[in-house]
């Protein structure tokens, strides 16, 4: 939304060596994989992908399953009441006799 649909970065996978490699192939499950990512501005990693990769033949049983669905948890509202009944030992700051005292908080939501 700040940002825009600009591209950060590419990383290759070549499937092939994956798919046709013995060794790779007959692991049942796959390693979490990091890999950089490049833009042609930068020598410089732009950031790194979190990924697995999982090749397999279309008669295949797990190929029947179709994709994971990895989308995030849709976006829910809250609402936080905070209520304050007394304070003390807050300094009278002004010609009034009064401060205005905030309050700042935070939520973890995780």
């Amino acid at each position: 939304m700040f940002f825009g649909d600009d591209m950060i970065g590419v990383t290759k996978l070549d499937l092939d060596d994956r798919f046709y490699n013995k060794q790779w192939s007959g692991i049942e499950s796959k390693p979490i994989e990091y890999r950089n990512l490049h833009h042609h501005t930068t020598a410089i990693s732009q950031g790194v992908i979190k990924m697995w990769c999982e090749v397999d033949q279309k008669d295949s049983k797990k190929a029947g399953d179709g994709p994971m669905d990895i989308t995030p948890e849709p976006v829910r509202e809250f609402e936080m009441r905070l209520i304050i009944w007394k304070t003390k030992d807050i300094e009278m700051m002004d010609f009034e006799g009064t401060s205005d005292v905030y309050v700042r908080s935070f939520m973890d939501v995780a």
